[in-house]
């Protein structure tokens, strides 16, 4: 099989305590015709001279030296660089298996597909885990939609997908934006007439303290909410047909904020809008019988005991300006852990 030039674009900034381990994974993929795109964020610490060593180690790596714009201006940086056919993404504090790539080459190509995805695992403190099942699926744009819509199989990473780089000809990523694979990713799958699911897991999503997206506060709750919110939207106008997807999302996503606002001020949040129209929108769907038989039909137990509980419970702590009880999703139960 011809190998065609795959761009691996790898944004940089301040993780020198992981930098090499991403990038030798990089390297030493059993797909070798990469090109290796570093893109420093204008990273404070040891980050930009790791980078600047790997280059001369490896002359597939080439390195770019940029201010600091933040995540979605430096992958942006790597799409316009780059020369490959198709495009992979890696973020600097993850890794991958030796042979993702090329796996991903070999599902997008046999299946004449424009993205190819994998699963994942997650991995903590040395320990890794998964959901995954190891099975192979394709996709129509539709369906691979409904999928990021129930968000349970697939998800809004952009790092453990491969993309034909055209599909990035009038896409960019948002700058500014914390949760920007939110914003793109089920764009870019929009563009898609045929996408390829490998569930078998070929990257390692690194959980750690320091991260952005690990930090609970209202503010990342907000911006979450918002990109979900809009991109619900766009996809509901752009595909009626799955009117019920978007309810089953944000009913979803109702829950994760519900959950997250246990932990933080209610004051700040009831006051707020979005809220509010969350909320709001969450009552109005079940009470459409039709959209809450196919919630409750795509959750488990413990999600539609959430939803109700959440439903049950809601108005009368807005209205008292208190703080939620916190549904505990990983016990299996309902658990109150608020003080009154």
């Amino acid at each position: 099989m011809k190998q065609d030039l795959i761009s691996v674009i790898v944004p940089v900034y301040n993780v020198e305590k992981y930098l090499e381990e991403c990038i030798n994974s990089i390297i030493n993929q059993t797909y070798k015709n990469l090109e290796i795109i570093l893109v420093d964020d204008g990273s404070k610490d040891n980050s930009s001279r790791i980078c600047d060593e790997l280059s001369k180690k490896d002359s597939r790596i080439r390195v770019i030296h940029k201010e600091n714009g933040g995540v979605s201006d430096t992958r942006n940086v790597g799409i316009l660089n780059s020369t490959g056919k198709y495009i992979q993404f890696a973020d600097s504090d993850d890794f991958m298996e030796d042979n993702m790539i090329e796996t991903l080459y070999k599902d997008i190509v046999e299946s004449k597909a424009e993205v190819a995805m994998c699963s994942y695992y997650l991995f903590k403190n040395g320990i890794k885990t998964t959901d995954a099942n190891y099975e192979k699926e394709i996709y129509n744009k539709e369906q691979i939609l409904g999928e990021i819509l129930l968000d349970e199989k697939i998800r809004s990473y952009a790092w453990n997908k491969l993309f034909k780089k055209n599909l990035f000809d009038e896409i960019q990523f948002p700058n500014g934006k914390v949760f920007e694979d939110i914003y793109i990713i089920p764009r870019v799958l929009e563009k898609s007439e045929k996408v390829v699911f490998n569930n078998t897991p070929l990257y390692y999503y690194r959980q750690r303290e320091g991260s952005i997206l690990h930090k609970q506060t209202n503010e990342l709750r907000l911006e979450y909410i918002k990109a979900a919110l809009n991109i619900n939207k766009e996809i509901e106008n752009n595909f009626p047909n799955l009117k019920q997807y978007c309810a089953y999302n944000i009913a979803h996503i109702t829950i994760k904020t519900y959950n997250d606002i246990g932990f933080f001020d209610m004051r700040d949040l009831i006051e707020n809008n979005i809220i509010k129209d969350l909320y709001m929108q969450t009552k109005k769907i079940f009470e459409n019988k039709d959209l809450e038989a196919f919630i409750v039909k795509n959750s488990n137990n413990v999600k539609k005991l959430h939803y109700y509980y959440m439903l049950t419970n809601l108005d009368k702590y807005i209205e008292n300006n208190r703080k939620l009880p916190v549904i505990y999703p990983e016990y299996g139960n309902l658990l109150l852990a608020h003080k009154g």
